[in-house]
Formats: C-alpha cells, sequence, structure tokens
C-alpha cells in the first residue's frame, strides 16, 4: 500500500504545472528586498490615489521608482516625494534637499557671491573643495533662456538667479569631488531642467517656413 501511494505521489509531482516564479519568491539581496518592494509597489498606488503628492509623480510606477530611488539614498516615503524630482527621465534632488543631503554626509559650505557670480566652499575636516559659477558661464551654456530666447523667470536679476547659481556651483562640486552626496540621484534639479532641447521650437518653426512658402508658391501661380 505504501509503495502505491509512493507511486502515486511521483505521478502527482510529474503532471504538476509549473509555478511561475514571482517577486515574493526571490530572496533578499544587496540591491533588492522583495518584501520592501512590494511594500512600496502598494504605497506608490496609495499615493497616486490620494493626490497629496507633487503633480509631477503622474503614474504608480513612477513612484515606485522615486520611492526606490529615495529608500537607496535613506529617505523615508514622504520625503522621497517631497525631496526627489523626475527630469529627463531621471530623478534628480531638489536644491534643498541636496543642501541637506551635504550637511548629513558632515560637510557645512560658505558662499561668497555677487549679482554675476558664487563662489561656494565645502569643507569637512581636512578635505576642503571650492568652485565659482558665473552667470556668463551659464548663458553661455544656454540655461539661461526658454526656447523664444527669453530669459527664464528662474535666472531674471534676484533671489531667483542668487538660487540658481548656488545650485549650479553646489552641483559643480558634488558632481566633481563628492558624487557620493547625491547617492542613486542624477542631480539637481534645479539644474537639470535647464537642459531642456530647444529642437521642438526649431523645427516647428521650419515647418511653418515650408507652409508660408507653399502658399507665397501658390498665390504666384494664380
Amino acid at each position: 500500500m505504501n509503495e502505491e501511494n509512493n507511486i502515486k505521489s511521483e505521478v502527482e509531482v510529474m503532471v504538476a504545472p509549473k509555478q511561475s516564479m514571482t517577486i515574493r519568491d526571490t530572496k533578499a539581496t544587496s540591491f533588492l528586498d522583495p518584501n520592501l518592494y512590494m511594500q512600496l509597489k502598494a504605497l506608490s498606488q496609495d499615493f497616486i490615489n490620494s493626490k497629496a503628492i507633487p503633480s509631477v509623480w503622474t503614474t504608480s510606477t513612477q513612484v515606485l521608482v522615486g520611492l526606490q530611488t529615495g529608500a537607496e539614498m535613506g529617505m523615508k516615503p514622504m520625503e522621497a516625494m517631497n525631496s526627489l524630482y523626475p527630469v529627463n527621465g531621471a530623478i534628480n534632488v531638489w536644491g534643498k534637499a541636496t543642501i541637506r543631503r551635504l550637511k548629513e554626509h558632515g560637510w557645512t559650505i560658505k558662499y561668497d557671491e555677487t549679482e554675476e557670480s558664487c563662489t561656494a566652499t565645502v569643507t569637512k575636516g581636512n578635505e576642503v573643495y571650492k568652485e565659482v559659477f558665473n552667470f556668463s558661464e551659464a548663458e553661455a551654456s544656454g540655461y539661461t533662456t526658454d526656447s523664444y530666447g527669453k530669459l527664464k523667470i528662474g535666472w531674471k536679476l534676484g533671489i531667483n538667479r542668487i538660487k540658481k547659481m548656488r545650485y549650479g556651483v553646489i552641483s559643480l562640486i558634488i558632481s566633481t569631488y563628492i558624487p557620493e552626496v547625491l547617492g542613486s540621484a542624477m542631480g539637481i534639479v534645479e539644474v537639470s531642467e535647464d537642459f531642456e532641447s530647444k529642437e521642438p521650437r526649431l523645427v516647428e518653426s521650419t515647418k511653418v517656413n515650408q507652409i508660408a512658402e507653399a502658399i507665397k508658391n501658390a498665390s504666384q501661380d494664380k
């Protein structure tokens, strides 16, 4: 009887349908914790439904990536939603959150600035890094104007320009000397948002010129 049961069990195992592997079957590794992932996935949909997070987070999948990035940087969920921002397909950190991360890493910051330039010195123990960021450099790089060639509001003279140049010089220091401060994020929002392409506007202008030329030729043929 026992032999018959054993044979039956073996047959059942052989014909049993294969079970697909899920995230729950995955063991935690140095880069993925399945339990945390499932929690963040559920939380991301709740965040979207709540409409209580910045409107830039538009899908639950996008929120999930933001929450995961924040988790890798040691941020709590709501802190991640308010400190991170997707720009041009990459997760970036708001300037004020970047300054907080610098201080959390033990760095102190000192600014020496004018209306046209900003010098920043960051210090931790015997390590000192100093850089200068000029408005003329941002202008030459095409960061300061929009698709119409007009000065962006963020670069107009006053407090907006002061913040732009501060974050610009801090971005330069971090990316050059201490990239670990940004963790899994790509860069600083106030800096990355100025990388926008002007090509769509130029393409549109080209089409307008083509249409105008076609109308002109049509009028001459009559």
